[in-house]
């Protein structure tokens, strides 16, 4: 399914003399073709649509919106849907009252609260009449409506898109200054950010410059969380973005070129491209050339996959769980460029031997290695996976990686020890998955993860063999977990393979049928260059300094090095140390 967005911004329209009437041909003759090959048009504006909020004015938009409706419409064939919110130039500042608003404002301004009651909102929006007015005749599939936000859903042959807007100028005055405007998200209605779709998309006409400096951090973690792609204004000047919070949300920025200006020079406009099958983003930005609307570059192609495969009904890590466990590298090491070392800064993904292709039709034993990053692909339907290892082997450390892959994706993972599964009830095992999942995310109570589609959690089960059930009844509780839930990885030592396959000797039957069965392996020469390579270029992103921290291969030191290490990251086994010694010692 492909969804294109016109980016207006700043179109200014005034009474007469309006350059972007004289130019709408050439608007809708840029994008025009691009239209042919998509299901959806949506015509979003980020604000200022008149130049002094007055009722002709947007008579005027009119002309250029239903212009641009009409024309792509019959040209192409497909619907044009128009999105908008109000800027500051879409305030009509000569208003009755406006003494009482200007006391609203300083109020609001000096207590900086997190919610505003609604009446007050209602009064500081009264500049703003008009706009409404026009931005309701031409909005649809409206979930809600009021003063600060209003919610728009559209379904696209089989996809759901929400459009949040927001109305960033309610506090605007004639004299604008930044760091002044504040937007009260604990006003914000909550069941808002319930719906489900394929992808979000927050509509606002200032940029975080223009809030005061906690607020506009309180608005940026809102949007983070909420929106997959967020459509800015204001600055007159085109630009784009992608920011990671580091919490697993990624969030693109794309900021609008103002559509008329003082200068006769000064249009432009945006034009994206989303292809929600193909997980591909086309970003066009065209600037007026004295003719026509000329693209200023190629147009930049990046994919989606970050932004649209992730569903931002799942909820944040709780930092702390982030911290010292997820990030956790369990032990204490110094490194001289980068004081805290994280998990990421040191792990080197082990190699695996594949244990249902040991043993062929003929006889003969094959060992199928593989690297276990492969467990990162996750397939469309059910993911079940069995890792066996010594103890110390690094399982827990893969679990760690695997759980933030897994939230990168869109999944809620929960990671379970197996010391804590103590019942054969589903009953018991579904309270214990809510409580781990309260210990490791920003929630109140489970509810939120109780009602999501088992499909999209991720169960990981590490040291399954220390729960104190025994194997019988830990396998009628793993076939329980099977018909409950389709994603699953679950970790133990060497010796409950063994039991699994006594089991299904005597039974016929195995609860680990179906899943992928692999046995760690230790690391060996290539890898554990691998992990050295890691640690010579932690915190180093192009000259190298100071050397004598590089650990090289004639170096005794290099012996505790690959000690300490690798029992967290590498999967060496204490008893092998000697021997890893004299193999490095051999192979440098």
């Amino acid at each position: 399914m492909k969804v294109l967005i016109v980016h207006l911004s700043d179109m200014h329209i005034k009474n007469r003399d309006n350059l972007c009437l004289s130019r709408k041909e050439q608007i809708c003759r840029a994008f025009q073709n691009v239209a042919l090959g998509v299901d959806r048009i949506f015509v979003v504006v980020t604000g200022d649509v008149a130049y002094s909020g007055s009722k002709e004015e947007y008579s005027n938009a009119a002309l250029l919106l239903e212009h641009i409706k009409d024309t792509i419409e019959k040209y192409s064939n497909k619907e044009v849907k128009f999105i908008m919110v109000p800027g500051n130039h879409d305030c009509q500042f000569e208003i009755e009252k406006k003494e009482i608003r200007e006391i609203l404002i300083k109020d609001v301004q000096k207590n900086q609260p997190a919610h505003v009651k609604a009446g007050i909102i209602d009064q500081c929006c009264e500049v703003q009449r008009e706009f409404k007015n026009f931005a309701q005749s031409y909005h649809d599939h409206v979930v809600y409506s009021d003063n600060l936000l209003c919610v728009i859903k559209d379904d696209v042959n089989g996809h759901s898109i929400v459009f949040y807007c927001y109305n960033t100028a309610w506090l605007s005055e004639l004299d604008e200054q930044r760091g002044k405007l504040h937007f009260p998200v604990g006003s914000l209605p909550t069941e808002c950010y319930d719906l489900a779709a394929n992808l979000y998309i927050s509509v606002l006409h200032h940029h975080f410059a223009w809030l005061n400096e906690q607020n506009a951090r309180e608005l940026s973690d809102h949007l983070d969380y909420t929106s997959h792609l967020v459509l800015t204004g204001h600055s007159h000047i085109s630009s784009k973005s992608v920011k990671d919070n580091l919490e697993g949300n990624l969030t693109e920025y794309i900021e609008g070129r103002i559509l008329q200006g003082a200068a006769d020079d000064e249009s432009g406009f945006n034009m994206i491209e989303l292809d929600l099958d193909e997980k591909l983003q086309r970003l066009y930005q065209y600037k007026w050339n004295g003719e026509i609307y000329s693209l200023t570059g190629d147009a930049r192609e990046l994919s989606l996959e970050e932004l649209v495969r992730r569903h931002k009904d799942i909820s944040q890590l709780d930092r702390l769980f982030q911290k010292n466990f997820l990030n956790d590298v369990g032990a204490q090491f110094r490194h001289p460029k980068k004081p805290v070392l994280v998990l990421k800064d040191i792990f080197v993904f082990p190699n695996m031997r594949d244990i249902k292709s040991e043993k062929r039709p003929d006889g003969y034993v094959s060992y199928d290695v593989k690297r276990s990053d492969i467990m990162l692909e996750t397939g469309a339907t059910a993911n079940k996976i069995l890792l066996i290892g010594a103890q110390r082997s690094g399982k827990t450390a893969l679990c760690k990686v695997l759980y933030s892959n897994y939230y990168k994706k869109g999944y809620t993972p929960v990671y379970i020890n197996g010391d804590r599964v103590k019942s054969a009830s589903i009953g018991g095992f579904n309270k214990l998955l809510s409580n781990c999942y309260l210990e490791q995310y920003k929630d109140d109570n489970s509810e939120r993860f109780d009602q999501r589609e088992n499909s999209r959690k991720f169960i990981i089960i590490d040291d399954y063999d220390e729960s104190r059930m025994n194997l019988k009844t830990r396998s009628i509780l793993l076939d329980k977990i099977n018909q409950y839930y389709p994603n699953v990885v679950i970790t133990a030592n060497d010796l409950y393979k063994i039991g699994e396959i006594v089991a299904e000797e005597e039974q016929e039957i195995s609860s680990l049928k179906g899943y992928q069965q692999y046995a760690l392996l230790q690391f060996g020469h290539e890898l554990r260059d691998d992990l050295i390579e890691r640690w010579n270029t932690i915190g180093i992103e192009e000259v190298l300094e100071d050397e004598k921290w590089l650990v090289t291969p004639d170096e005794y030191k290099i012996f505790d090095f690959i000690r300490s290490l690798a029992l967290i990251a590498t999967q060496l086994r204490p008893e092998s140390l000697e021997e890893t010694k004299k193999d490095l010692t051999e192979f440098w």
